[in-house]
């Protein structure tokens, strides 16, 4: 499983700095495939690509704060999103 620090969620893909790579070095920006499940701060993508997450951009976060969002909330088409331990912290 790959963990993705200071993420963003944009047109249903997630956007993050990942590690535990095996091609890409740690602290890498990359961009997922489409997000399929959220569920225990993990998400699972259209690829069947697992990652961990970390803790979301802060000026994500602000973003969502001010569009009164879930920081999940922001897919191009709804995903399955079981509580997490990060969406019931807010």
């Amino acid at each position: 499983m790959l963990n993705l620090n200071n993420w963003s969620v944009a047109y249903g893909c997630l956007i993050g700095q990942v590690s535990g790579h095996t091609e890409i070095p740690d602290g890498n920006t990359v961009t997922s495939s489409e997000i399929i499940s959220i569920e225990d701060s993990v998400a699972i993508t259209s690829t069947d690509t697992k990652y961990k997450l970390g803790n979301p951009h802060q000026d994500y976060l602000k973003f969502c704060e001010a569009q009164n969002r879930s920081i999940f909330n922001l897919a191009r088409k709804p995903y399955d999103v079981k509580t997490t331990k990060k969406e019931s912290s807010q």
